[in-house]
């Protein structure tokens, strides 16, 4: 307790993340951090989702993905972004040549899913309590009813 932080709360650990140039729009990626154009000023922004210009089509890919090859064919992308350190309701989709390709684009650090799955159980988890129809207060194990038993002694057909 005597290094300053609170208890309960991640100790600086983030996750390391890919700082690199970009030649063209089309490599940008959901998650990825770029600078674009807005009120004549550049800015910081989360790229929320991608969508094909011509068709308003939604591209859902992510950093795990491959970049895609517009070499052939001249597809033009809008992004929507998300301005950091500004609120969400300034979101707006931004088309590709709002985007500063001479900023560096931060790209999010990509999952390990092998690490990540199995029974391991995430924080949330742990913490969720369930109502099993016991106490929590107690820790009392829930009563399970007896079986309904219908022998010949204690049940009676209905009559017609």
């Amino acid at each position: 307790m005597g290094s300053g932080s609170r208890p309960g709360t991640p100790g600086g650990t983030k996750a390391e993340a890919t700082i690199t140039k970009i030649s063209s729009p089309s490599q940008l990626s959901i998650g990825c951090k770029a600078f674009f154009e807005k009120d004549s000023e550049i800015r910081q922004a989360e790229v929320l989702s991608i969508r094909d210009k011509a068709m308003r089509q939604n591209i859902q890919r992510t950093a795990d993905d491959a970049p895609l090859d517009n070499s052939e064919s001249k597809l033009e992308y809008e992004f929507y972004v998300h301005y950091l350190e500004f609120n969400k309701r300034l979101d707006e989709w931004v088309p590709d040549s709002r985007t500063r390709l001479d900023k560096p684009v931060t790209f999010p650090k990509k999952k390990n899913k092998a690490a990540h799955g199995g029974g391991q159980q995430t924080a949330r988890d742990k913490k969720r309590k369930t109502n099993t129809g016991g106490s929590v207060a107690t820790g009392t194990a829930p009563q399970t009813p007896e079986p309904v038993r219908h022998d010949d002694s204690a049940y009676t057909a209905p009559r017609e």
